[in-house]
């Protein structure tokens, strides 16, 4: 049930998902060094972690988006809160 739609289009759609999942893994990888200032080993996870998530040929279920970002944002005003 959870690869039914690759079944449906034969594999097919595994020619996009893994080649966009390779792209935002490296994305979010150069994105968390610069922009967030994470170490090597962080950032890799995440990308890989990114990069997992995309070619999963499923979508993620809607109820974890909101409380997901919501985690982020507090873990985001604490790492700020306490470089003042």
């Amino acid at each position: 049930m959870l690869f039914g739609g690759q079944l449906l289009t034969l594999g097919t759609s595994a020619l996009l998902s893994v080649p966009a999942g390779i792209a935002l893994g490296f994305i979010t990888y150069k994105a968390q060094r610069s922009w967030y200032g994470d170490d090597r080993d962080s950032a890799l996870i995440k990308g890989l972690i990114v990069a997992l998530l995309t070619a999963i040929p499923t979508s993620l279920p809607g109820f974890l988006t909101i409380p997901s970002g919501i985690v982020g944002l507090v873990h985001l005003f604490r790492r700020n809160s306490s470089h003042e």
